[in-house]
């Protein structure tokens, strides 16, 4: 009989102590496997949600790199207007500075012909005093000829404007 008490006392023992211990790990591996499921499920959610975060931000940076590439072309769009406008206004200048220049010789033109005639018509006078500076014919010559040459500038000064 000893043995079996023996065999009780060591039953009651793997029952009471062995068993027990057991039970206690196995509650302890139920908790960590609860924990790790909860753990699994959250980083499940966070990792759904960094792929719709990725998703999101891949579909922004698709957008802006298109808006880039339109903005670059108005750019280069914008630089050709620039350089035509650019272009235009050096030959508006150049066409400026010739009718200026034209303008310019035209104003000495008229300074010249308006000289030429002034000096023309002191000619005529002189001319007229010398060939008839005697008497009333003379006189009456020389008042003819101040009126022609006065008349005379005068037609050349209005023929100028015409022209």
């Amino acid at each position: 009989m000893e043995q079996i008490d023996l065999l009780v006392n060591r039953i009651d023992n793997i029952e009471n102590n062995e068993i027990a211990n057991l039970k206690n790990d196995i509650k302890d591996i139920n908790t960590k496997v609860n924990d790790m499921s909860l753990t699994l499920e959250r980083n499940n959610i966070l990792t759904q949600q960094n792929i719709e975060t990725s998703k999101e931000l891949t579909a922004t940076m698709s957008t802006i790199k298109d808006t880039m590439v339109n903005m670059n072309e108005a750019i280069k769009q914008s630089n050709l207007v620039s350089e035509n406008l650019s272009n235009n206004i050096d030959k508006l200048t150049v066409q400026v500075n010739k009718v200026d220049e034209k303008f310019e010789n035209k104003i000495i033109d008229i300074g010249e012909r308006v000289e030429e005639i002034d000096n023309k018509s002191k000619i005529d006078i002189t001319e007229v005093q010398r060939d008839n500076a005697k008497g009333e014919i003379g006189k009456y010559l020389i008042g003819g000829g101040i009126g022609v040459g006065v008349g005379t500038l005068i037609v050349e000064i209005i023929k100028l404007f015409v022209k």
